[in-house]
């Protein structure tokens, strides 16, 4: 793993591991309003959406942390 990887990487994981919870948070806060706005989708659908998002993206602040992730 290069010196190059292990430093995006931690940047990645430092950054983005944090930032995650924090949109996944905003975005679940903003469900009941979307809901209303695009009542197809629903506010349980926006949640559902905001609590996978953090997810995957906590997910991939890990992995690129461990050189995971070719980027």
């Amino acid at each position: 793993i290069g010196a190059a990887a292990i430093t995006g990487g931690t940047l990645l994981a430092l950054t983005g591991g944090l930032a995650a919870p924090a949109i996944a948070a905003g975005l679940g806060a903003l469900a009941p309003t979307l809901g209303t706005l695009i009542p197809v989708i629903g506010a349980s659908g926006f949640a559902a959406a905001a609590g996978a998002a953090g997810t995957v993206a906590g997910s991939v602040a890990v992995a690129a942390s461990f050189g995971g992730m070719d980027m």
